[in-house]
């Protein structure tokens, strides 16, 4: 038999993700909340991934403040936030990154 990791299909039958194939080795993370960049040579290894997670600050998320996020050659992972958050949103976020 076949071993699986989580596979998920549309309605129509698809296989929208699937696991099995490779997982995402974590290089680490960073807490954000203006636009910036970070360089790690650890995205050499690998196609470069990254996952986005609200901080928690007692004030309310608003999605539209999550921030763009997108790799600048080999090994710097760059972010930006669109737009200017209103009085009392929140845009703290943690980036975790890494490869697959």
């Amino acid at each position: 038999m076949a071993a699986f990791g989580l596979q998920v299909w549309d309605a129509q039958g698809r296989l929208t993700v699937n696991t099995d194939r490779r997982l995402v080795s974590i290089l680490g993370y960073t807490d954000v909340g203006n636009d910036g960049f970070l360089d790690h040579g650890g995205f050499l290894r690998g196609t470069p991934a990254w996952f986005v997670q609200p901080l928690p600050n007692g004030q309310p998320f608003n999605f539209s403040m999550t921030p763009r996020i997108w790799m600048e050659g080999a090994t710097r992972l760059r972010w930006a936030y669109q737009g200017s958050p209103a009085l009392g949103q929140a845009r703290a976020h943690r980036i975790i990154f890494g490869t697959r």
